[in-house]
């Protein structure tokens, strides 16, 4: 099979074009890294580069610019970036992202090793080595979003996306491309994992693959920034409810709204602590920073449902006797399903389902084989008549799925106790895929029933990252076998 080189590389480097300086450095800088790799920069300003500027580059640093008429986002820069690759491989750097001198050869010999089409690579981001580095970049990287690079210095599987020092199969990326609904800092790269993965596309990070990061971070920049990734966060729990939306998370966001003074509030506790000389006060300034963070991404994420979901007028809000906020569909699902489903208002169902049918999907076998709300009833309410002690309900109440379902498979819990859990399993998460394995496993179901959490949970599983989906689909299968087995 072919080896491949430098010369098959492409770097794509998106601009906004606010430092130029910094940008012709990083050409230099990757020029003297290699001399055959091929370099575009994607011009997304809200004002066009001059003259000199695009001759400057193309005659000395022997790159293409492409330019967008208007700030279009990052997700627009990269696509553009993507249209314009010729070569097998190519490779995103941020404009202030600077590769450490041995970066070419690490990618060519990952790709050379990896040759899968969906094998991509990401090195390790980091402010350590740069004049930038400082209290709130190093609490950034380890305790913040960053410290996702503390990995180990062997390549590491990630199972979140990473696109910002990235390298990947040209063919393939170009078959995705990012959404360009994302026009605001944050999530563009964790919806693209969202099709990236369950296609088989794997993410390594290779710790010694560095780029390092020449950019001041501030407070005032960190808040900034973080309010625009909460906003993008909420788009992604929009478009990706199944596997996004946090009902805990989104009703805090509305409850709390403006939160300009609790954040302003905070920052001024942090900078304090931030400020003094000796290290007294990590710790609170740790708890500080996570206060604010969380502050800064609910506001973030309420701006977005202010602006674009409840501020858009329903018409059948009055029918329903609530308020924009409350009617959001994936809240709706999560906090009333079962008062719909018990009151037998098949109606608003339908016109849920008519609203948003990505996130409806899974229930249209309950509407589709039943017109009152007995099959819906027997999915969520699996048996209500049973019943868990008041001390044991009030601990169940406070677990998560995931630990509920590590205390589903207690062995001192009786039968009764664990179809109750799978119960709460299900309201809490209804994408909770082995919750509807283990009822398919241990409890005797009717033809039609089996069918709906057969259809619901192989679903769901497929939208799971793909070791996880594997996993899932081998046992609905083995299900699927046993049950043929029965019948005959």
């Amino acid at each position: 099979m072919e080896e491949y080189k430098a010369g098959d590389i492409t770097v794509v480097i998106p601009t906004i074009g606010k430092n130029k300086k910094r940008l012709l450095m990083l050409l230099k800088h990757l020029r003297a890294t290699s001399k055959d790799i091929k370099i575009h920069i994607v011009w997304d300003g809200n004002a066009s580069p001059s003259y000199d500027f695009i001759f400057k580059v193309k005659s000395e640093f022997n790159c293409m610019v492409i330019t967008h008429e208007s700030n279009k986002g990052l997700s627009a820069a990269r696509n553009t970036g993507l249209d314009n690759i010729c070569t097998k491989i190519g490779m995103f750097i941020d404009d202030d992202i600077f590769p450490d001198p041995n970066w070419c050869q690490r990618v060519i010999s990952f790709h050379n090793e990896y040759k899968s089409e969906m094998s991509a690579l990401v090195g390790k981001v980091t402010w350590e080595g740069t004049n930038f580095k400082n209290r709130l970049t190093e609490w950034y990287e380890e305790f913040g979003a960053w410290s996702i690079f503390n990995g180990s210095k062997d390549l590491t599987k990630l199972s979140n996306f990473c696109g910002g020092f990235t390298s990947f199969k040209t063919s393939f990326f170009k078959c995705l491309k990012f959404s360009e609904e994302f026009t605001k800092y944050g999530c563009e790269d964790i919806e693209f994992g969202v099709r990236f993965f369950p296609m088989g596309g794997v993410l390594y990070l290779d710790s010694h693959l560095v780029g390092r990061h020449f950019k001041n971070l501030s407070l005032e920049g960190y808040i900034e920034e973080h309010i625009a990734a909460g906003y993008s966060k909420g788009l992604l729990a929009h478009l990706h409810p199944d596997d996004f939306f946090d009902l805990e998370f989104h009703q805090q966001a509305c409850d709390k709204k403006d939160q300009g003074s609790y954040i302003h509030y905070l920052k001024n506790l942090a900078k304090y602590i931030y400020d003094k000389e000796d290290n007294l006060f990590l710790t609170e300034f740790s708890e500080f920073m996570s206060l604010l963070t969380k502050a800064c991404l609910q506001s973030g994420y309420h701006n977005f449902f202010e602006e674009n979901i409840f501020s858009v007028k329903n018409s059948w809000v009055v029918s329903c006797g609530v308020g924009e906020e409350d009617l959001y569909i994936p809240h709706f699902i999560n906090a009333k399903f079962n008062e719909i489903v018990r009151g037998g208002d098949i109606q608003v169902l339908k016109e849920m389902q008519n609203k948003m049918p990505y996130f409806l999907k899974p229930f249209e076998a309950e509407l589709a084989i039943d017109e009152n709300s007995d099959a819906i009833n027997k999915y969520l309410a699996i048996n209500p008549e049973k019943a868990i002690g008041i001390d044991e309900e009030r601990e169940i109440d406070s677990l998560n799925s995931r630990e509920l379902y590590k205390v589903l498979l207690s062995p001192a819990l009786e039968f009764s106790e664990k179809e109750k859990i799978v119960s709460k399993i299900i309201q809490v998460d209804p994408s909770f895929v082995s919750a509807y394995i283990w009822l398919l496993s241990n409890k005797p179901l009717e033809g039609v029933m089996r069918e709906i959490l057969l259809s619901v949970s192989t679903y769901f599983a497929e939208r799971r990252p793909q070791d996880e989906k594997k996993k899932h689909l081998a046992n609905i299968h083995s299900l699927l076998v046993q049950y043929r087995e029965q019948e005959i």
